[in-house]
């Protein structure tokens, strides 16, 4: 088990897109998410473009921090 799986959220490294991790189920590439924020697209907004939950958002950046 990946230590650094955020709780309840799946990264499935098995889902891997170009080479890197997607949010488990999703597809959604967990840097284009933490890019998305980065870029100051607010967590609300992410959800809704992407079609993603609070947690979804949330374990991508735990995950990347």
């Amino acid at each position: 088990m990946d230590s650094r799986k955020p709780t309840g959220i799946t990264i499935d490294r098995r889902q891997i897109r170009f080479g890197k991790p997607v949010i488990g189920r999703t597809r959604m590439p967990v840097d284009m998410v933490v890019g998305k924020i980065a870029g100051g697209m607010a967590v609300d907004a992410v959800m809704k473009e992407y079609d993603l939950t609070r947690d979804q958002v949330l374990a991508a950046l735990r995950y990347a921090a």
